[in-house]
């Protein structure tokens, strides 16, 4: 596991831009099964993980790309395109949570291309615990039902 201690303008643009994303969200015309009861928490916790990893890809000096969408639907791809071909996908998880996990749906969408590596990221205070995966790994994870739907998953190391 790795760590690492996390800016403070990180977590301000964080909410700045996690409340953008959820409000863009509540617009979009979306069923009920979509949605969840802490939205804003997820958007802010997701967008924060994003900024997280770009701050440590810049102190060790890494040619990276955040792929944010022109328009303000998410993003269905990499969250990250390193070194102009290394696609990276950001998930951040909750502080209680005791395990990395990704959508099972998602991942194994074959109308989506896969990353190359999931960095998984959790921020406990200011610091920022993290792990990076690669697809061949995280398609090895066990499968568990989680409050919304099927997760592939591993424990922290």
């Amino acid at each position: 596991m790795n760590y690492t201690t996390v800016s403070k303008e990180i977590r301000a643009l964080a909410e700045i831009e996690g409340k953008r994303i959820f409000e863009n969200n509540q617009k979009r015309d979306r069923p009920n099964y979509q949605k969840r009861d802490n939205e804003l928490e997820k958007d802010i916790l997701g967008v924060m993980g994003e900024l997280a990893v770009c701050e440590i890809l810049s102190k060790n000096n890494r040619v990276y790309k955040r792929n944010q969408p022109e328009s303000n639907d998410p993003v269905k791809e990499c969250d990250i395109i390193l070194d102009g071909n290394i696609t990276i996908d950001v998930k951040a998880v909750s502080s209680h949570s005791t395990d990395w996990y990704i959508n099972k749906k998602a991942f194994l969408d074959v109308t989506k291309k896969q990353s190359d590596f999931y960095w998984m990221i959790k921020f406990i205070d200011n610091i920022a615990h993290y792990e990076i995966f690669t697809k061949e790994e995280v398609s090895n994870w066990e499968t568990r039902q989680s409050k919304y739907t099927e997760v592939l998953y591993s424990n922290y190391r």
